[in-house]
């Protein structure tokens, strides 16, 4: 799985230049932050890779119909 570290810069790296890397991790990181309980991780990974709601939602939408 990596490192947290490697799984953020694949994130920030966009799906583009870090393809299936970009998804395992933005899955990874979410798992990680709604595990924790967080109350909206959608938010706090918006606001953590400087993106809109709707493209982390639409990246952890395509990342759960490419890996899981």
């Amino acid at each position: 799985m990596g490192s947290a570290r490697g799984r953020g810069g694949a994130v920030r790296a966009g799906p583009r230049a870090g393809g299936e890397a970009c998804y395992r991790g933005l899955l990874g990181l979410y798992d990680g932050v709604a595990g924790r309980g967080h109350p909206a991780p959608i938010a706090a990974l918006a606001e953590a890779m400087n993106v809109s709601k709707d493209t982390v939602k639409t990246r952890l939408r395509t990342a759960r119909q490419r890996l899981r």
